[in-house]
């Protein structure tokens, strides 16, 4: 997952994609705890890294719908069950981890 001497993260609480050797100990969008970061994984058609302005735009959480985060883009998918694959950049079904949400 290397990529020009860092590697990337993702937080699965709002979907903001992290570069650094190491999560960072808090997400700088949604606050989250570094135990929320998952390494990048890395699909041929993935986008390049978004400005975290981006992140802050993603669905606000809402009771009764459930959110799930890819690892390939940090692409925020709404839904009970996950699709087979990434919308935005073709990750497969495995690449997303259920959103958390933090305070």
């Amino acid at each position: 997952m290397a990529t020009q001497g860092f590697n990337h993260w993702v937080c699965i609480g709002c979907g903001y994609i992290y570069e650094g050797a190491t999560p960072p100990d808090e997400c700088p969008v949604c606050k989250a705890p570094k135990r929320t970061f998952y390494p990048r994984q890395f699909m041929p058609s993935a986008p390049p890294i978004k400005p975290a302005k981006e992140h802050r735009e993603k669905p606000a959480p809402q009771k009764g719908i459930k959110h799930w985060v890819c690892l390939g883009c940090g692409y925020i998918y709404e839904g009970d069950n996950v699709p087979e694959e990434c919308p935005v950049c073709g990750a497969p079904k495995d690449a997303f981890k259920p959103r958390q949400y933090f305070k």
